[in-house]
């Protein structure tokens, strides 16, 4: 245990550790427990951290512990389900379906030794990736503990049919509207192969308007970036191998329309970003509309356009914290939810 840290019993929520100027921590092994730890720490007004492992102590904080909270529940091969425990890192959770012959996905380096429950409160859309989706795109349904003390249920579903599926308000709320504790996420036959491509344009508007084509006529590389290299701007982009590599490569330079490079840069990327080892943090710094992308880059070095859509860009960079999560924005808005779930659970 990191040091400061003092161990108590507590009736509510059982072991934990305090520390002076309000600091605690206790572990969670079980969806109800959060609820609990959730449910304590509103009761003092506490900011909720989810943590792994020890950490020194945050005055006003919660550290919750959510190592013991993680593992594979089950997974339905047929309809390519996973139900994981939201206490898994990204990375755990890919290695764990990758043993079934299943991937998530591309799973960034910057978030591979992220908690599913932190990734889903932070709204964490880090992923570059075309056919997979963003990191959250991928839920199919979701379980929340809430800080008035209960779970909500869950259905693997889009939607209820009586409506939204009120549970997954807490994506993108911090803690202040409840934490995911498990999740059914969509997973995917795991490709045999992959080739990468290279794509060189005159500038970033270019790039976009060749990565929008490319979507248009159902192009969806299993990820992609575009970046600055030199005077030119590079598309780059990982492939499904499936014998016809050649091919494949051919026509998505023939698509969108640029100069095909040599794939070193594009591999030495995929080995910077998806690798994960590859732990520098990449965050968004701006969302430009189609045709706006070169504007949105002017002064701004090292970023990188990662999320490439048909009616707009985000541009990354590296280094930059997260935005800080505003928790007394959410303070009406969290009564009301936690009031409609409560109905809602009844």
């Amino acid at each position: 245990m990191t040091d400061g840290w003092t161990p108590h019993h507590d009736g509510a929520v059982g072991d934990l550790w305090t520390a002076p100027q309000g600091a605690a921590r206790v572990e969670v092994a079980e969806p109800v427990a959060v609820a609990r730890a959730l449910a304590w720490a509103a009761d003092r007004g506490l900011q909720v951290q989810v943590v792994r492992g020890p950490r020194a102590p945050t005055p006003r904080a919660l550290q919750l512990d959510v190592a013991p909270l993680s593992g594979l529940v089950a997974v339905d091969e047929i309809s390519r389900v996973a139900h994981l425990r939201a206490g898994t890192t990204w990375a755990e959770a890919e290695a764990l379906v990758a043993a079934r012959g299943l991937t998530l996905g591309p799973v960034p380096g910057c978030v591979a030794d992220t908690p599913i429950m932190a990734s889903f409160a932070q709204g964490d859309r880090r992923r570059p990736s075309p056919a997979y989706g963003h990191l959250t795109d991928g839920v199919l349904a979701l379980r929340a503990a809430l800080p008035t003390g209960v779970l909500t249920r869950s259905a693997v579903a889009p939607r209820r049919a009586t409506g939204p599926d009120l549970a997954r308000c807490v994506v993108g709320a911090g803690a202040a509207l409840g934490l995911a504790v498990d999740v059914h996420l969509q997973v995917w036959a795991r490709p045999t192969t992959t080739v990468v491509a290279a794509v060189r344009f005159g500038g970033w508007d270019a790039a976009h308007d060749g990565a929008a084509v490319a979507l248009g006529e159902g192009l969806r590389p299993a990820w992609w970036c575009a970046r600055r290299r030199g005077r030119a701007v590079e598309l780059l982009a990982g492939l499904w191998g499936d014998g016809t590599e050649p091919d494949a490569v051919r026509r998505f330079v023939e698509v969108t329309g640029g100069d095909e490079a040599p794939p070193e840069d594009a591999q030495a990327w995929r080995d910077a970003r998806l690798d994960p080892a590859a732990a520098e943090a990449w965050w968004p710094q701006v969302v430009a509309p189609r045709g706006g992308l070169a504007a949105a880059a002017k002064g701004r070095r090292g970023v990188e356009a990662w999320d490439l859509r048909q009616a707009g860009a985000t541009l990354y960079a590296p280094g930059a914290a997260a935005p800080p999560f505003e928790r007394d924005a959410w303070a009406a808005s969290s009564d009301r939810l936690a009031h409609a779930l409560r109905a809602e659970e009844a």
